[in-house]
């Protein structure tokens, strides 16, 4: 190693790069690299290579400036891919630019690494050898499913712009054409057993879409190409294909496995639930549309400019027909109308140069200057940006209404942290540093953490939490805490962040605010107001414990059988007194679901149970409310009668015998089950004691029991489950369980009744 490398100067953020140098007698000619050291500032042209390390061994021998050195198996194989025969290539790659031994030369590598992403012409992500037909089959179907996806975008596109261009959108299958439709149901058979989408589903699961470094890799590289074997594709293609996937799941989901399956095909209903391959491939799905949410930018200038360039190229061929030469083009798209124009700027006189802007007549205008642009050019008063250039010549700006423009901010490190927590990495604080380069934080250096491979997992994510503190003041963190079921060292307040979240955690309540009406606010707008002891690793929270538990209801398994699904349901009825409505409900949607009903009249019959059972139907109202986490009535009212926008059509499929087989769940249905699913899955019903003789019900983790208190923190959204562990200073400390729904107690109703306030432990 000692032969290999030798110091950097860290400030003036030298790096190393590598030549890769060609083969010389065949491609399987031993790897030999000439190692060069320059500042980040003059690098020059090179390429970032993004891969995933892999299995320690096998090793295999290279030559770096003569010298022995040793490499992982991924990595060799890519080495091997990118090398030319005639040429060289300059590339990083950091388990070979990097000294991995020196750990304050890797700290102070790896807090420039979105810079040395952004400062290379190109990154290429290797993804691993191609394995011959099924990548092959999966290539040619994304190319298929990425035409059609890029379509619909440019069709939508200018409807939800900012952010929302990369949101899954609930009304995006009433956008769907009939032919794209059609061609999604001829691709898709029952059960997606033997189909395309399982070889597409294996190629988006491969271990570098998922890897936590990829995602600054992606966002600072300037143009991303993923290498798969002899295989390449643009990132853009990829997300086309994600964003799509994501918006159109439940129609995917429905043509693949209708409700009616299970009585139709039990073996490929078997399969389908035992392989969950819908669950795997939506999964490839959202990794990728997450990393696109942070790069948004970028993608919607290349998405703007593949729109403008075909406009262009058609006018170009028209004003050839006519025998005109355009002098200076440039293009403008409103993003209120959607309306695209081409404008030509005729050439300045020298006098009106002189005088306007400064430029001789054999200049040609500034266009990257929007001083110039808002200034000079009476069509773009209200030019925002720059998008691009088409063929380098053209330039293309975007235009709105300053009311409607909608920047993209940075996100906070610890929305991100969140955000990418199901991402593997091999060393646990890598979850927090490979995200720093992106925060929002990052404007204000000095508030984040450095990046110390010496500090402990516990020490770097402590200080994460100090951050979110002293920021929003919130504590969202404790809704991600690891709860009393934790490793030795660790407390129970604290979100094992290293930890991959399964399919047995729950929705988080805070992504289920649909609208104002429906809005967590616990403790209203206050902020917490914490102590720590790091040594002891205690934090002190002000707030109340408001209520014990004294009965505790089943844990509900959104992906259980329905039958099993609407017995827990039941019992949780029974608990509130709630039951013989529940049982009304299930039996009149069974009737629904035939077919021996409409929706219309499942409400209506239902409605008239209740009016004659006033008791019960106070019940069955807060139950409901429960089941839905709608906080107040008018969030209620929201979720039983939603817009027709927020609905997915119910789509069939043609079965074997020709017979159509429809989605049992009329629209409204489907709404409600899908949001009762995220609410209740993973966790329990319970019933508390406030004290003063009234009780209440709402939703408890999975780990919650009978004696459990319920608890109020200032700066909380949410309610928090806390057990007492033990006593310190003949005074209780709590451990947490995790967070907890209640009906009532959701919009800052404690507070108002006047709760005495007191310091709470956690340990």
């Amino acid at each position: 190693m000692a032969r290999v490398y030798t110091p950097l100067n860290g400030e003036k953020q030298e790096i190393r790069l590598i030549d890769l140098n060609p083969w010389s007698v065949s491609s399987s000619d031993p790897i030999e690299l000439s190692m060069v050291t320059t500042e980040l500032g003059r690098a020059g042209d090179f390429i970032c290579l993004s891969y995933t390390w892999g299995e320690p061994a096998p090793r295999h021998g290279i030559k770096i400036n003569g010298c022995d050195f040793e490499i992982r198996e991924n990595l060799h194989a890519a080495l091997l891919r990118l090398r030319q025969r005639h040429r060289r290539r300059r590339l990083w790659a950091d388990a070979i630019c990097i000294n991995q031994e020196d750990i304050p030369e890797r700290d102070a590598q790896v807090s420039i690494m979105q810079r040395i992403y952004h400062s290379a012409t190109e990154v290429i992500a290797w993804i691993g050898e191609d394995n011959g037909a099924r990548d092959e089959q999966a290539i040619n179907f994304l190319y298929q499913l990425r035409s059609r996806a890029q379509k619909y975008f440019e069709t939508n596109v200018f409807e939800r712009l900012g952010g929302e261009f990369i949101e899954s959108s609930a009304d995006a299958s009433s956008r769907l054409d009939k032919e794209t439709l059609d061609w999604i149901e001829s691709v898709t058979p029952l059960g997606f057993i033997d189909s395309v989408w399982l070889d597409l589903t294996a190629l988006l699961s491969r271990p570098w879409f998922s890897r936590i470094w990829i995602v600054q890799e992606v966002v600072m590289g300037r143009s991303v190409t993923i290498q798969c074997g002899r295989h390449q594709l643009k990132w853009m293609d990829i997300t086309y294909c994600a964003l799509f996937l994501n918006e159109h799941a439940q129609v995917l989901m429905k043509i693949a496995a209708p409700r009616c399956l299970k009585s139709h095909d039990s073996g490929r209903s078997k399969l389908f639930r035992q392989s969950m391959p819908g669950y795997h491939l939506l999964s490839a799905a959202e990794n990728i549309r997450r990393i696109a949410s942070l790069c948004f930018r970028k993608q919607f200038h290349s998405c703007i400019l593949e729109i403008a360039k075909p406009k262009v190229e058609t006018y170009l061929k028209f004003a050839q027909d006519k025998s005109h030469q355009p002098s200076h083009l440039y293009g403008l798209l409103s993003i209120d109308s959607g309306a695209f124009q081409l404008f030509d700027l005729a050439p300045l006189s020298s006098n009106k140069a002189s005088q306007q802007t400064n430029l001789s007549r054999n200049l040609d205008p500034p266009f990257e200057d929007l001083r110039f642009v808002q200034q000079y050019l009476p069509e773009c008063k209200s030019v925002d940006e720059l998008v691009g250039w088409v063929d380098d010549k053209i330039p293309i700006y975007i235009t709105r209404r300053p009311e409607s423009t909608k920047r993209i901010s940075r996100q906070s490190l610890w929305t991100m942290v969140k955000t990418f927590r199901a991402f593997s990495a091999t060393d646990p604080k890598d979850k927090i540093y490979a995200l720093i380069g992106l925060a929002a934080e990052v404007e204000h250096i000095a508030s984040l953490p450095s990046i110390s491979y010496q500090m402990d997992v516990f020490g770097a994510f402590d200080i994460l939490i100090d951050i979110e503190l002293r920021g929003s003041g919130k504590l969202c963190f404790l809704s991600e805490a690891c709860g009393l079921d934790r490793p030795e060292g660790f407390p129970s307040w604290m979100p094992l962040w290293y930890v991959n979240d399964d399919r047995w955690t729950p929705c988080d309540f805070e992504t289920l605010e649909l609208e104002p009406q429906i809005l967590f606010r616990a403790a209203g707008n206050t902020k917490a107001i914490a102590r720590r002891s790091r040594e002891e690793k205690i934090l002190n929270l002000s707030g109340a414990i408001v209520g014990q538990i004294e009965k505790i209801g089943d844990v509900y398994d959104g992906d259980a059988d329905d039958a099993d699904v609407e017995a827990v349901r039941t019992k949780w009825a029974d608990m509130v007194g709630a039951g013989s409505a529940e049982r009304m409900a299930q039996s009149l949607t069974a009737l629904a679901n035939e077919g021996r009903i409409s929706e219309m009249e499942l409400f209506a019959l239902f409605k008239n149970y209740l009016q004659h059972a006033p008791f019960e139907r106070v019940a069955y109202e807060a139950f409901q409310a429960v089941m839905l986490a709608s906080v107040c009535k008018a969030g209620v009212e929201l979720l039983q009668n939603p817009p027709q926008d927020k609905l997915t059509p119910t789509t069939g499929h043609t079965l074997p015998n020709g017979q159509r087989a429809e989605d049992r769940g009329t629209p409204v249905q489907n709404f409600i089950m899908s949001r009762i699913s995220k609410v209740c899955h993973g966790r329990r019903l319970f019933v508390c004691d406030n004290g003063k003789g009234h009780k209440k019900f709402g939703l408890a983790p999975r780990a919650a029991q009978v004696g459990d208190s319920v608890a109020l923190f200032l700066g909380a959204n949410l309610l928090y489950i806390i057990r007492e562990t033990s006593t310190v200073n003949e005074s209780p400390t709590y451990g947490l369980v995790g967070d907890a729904y209640v009906h009532s107690w959701m919009n800052n109703e404690l507070l108002r009744s006047k709760i005495s306030i007191d310091s709470i432990p956690l340990i």
